[in-house]
């Protein structure tokens, strides 16, 4: 679940919970703009492109300024 996913990569690395549309970014970087119930398929179907799309997450949350309070 790529709702799920964003939550936990966010309590993880971040120190405050996320705003909806925090939240709504960060499923669009895991599904690349698609819909949140493509992640399975994307993450069963094609390894590179799940990999691409949460390198792209991560890369995202490391240029937060909330990412630099932790």
């Amino acid at each position: 679940d790529a709702k799920q996913l964003a939550k936990d990569v966010n309590s993880l690395l971040l120190p405050r919970p996320l705003s909806q549309a925090r939240q709504d970014d960060f499923v669009s970087r895991l599904v690349a703009g698609g819909k949140d119930y493509e992640w399975p398929d994307i993450l069963n179907g094609a390894k590179a492109t799940a990999a691409l799309n949460m390198r792209s997450l991560l890369t995202t949350i490391v240029q937060l300024p909330d990412f630099q309070l932790c």
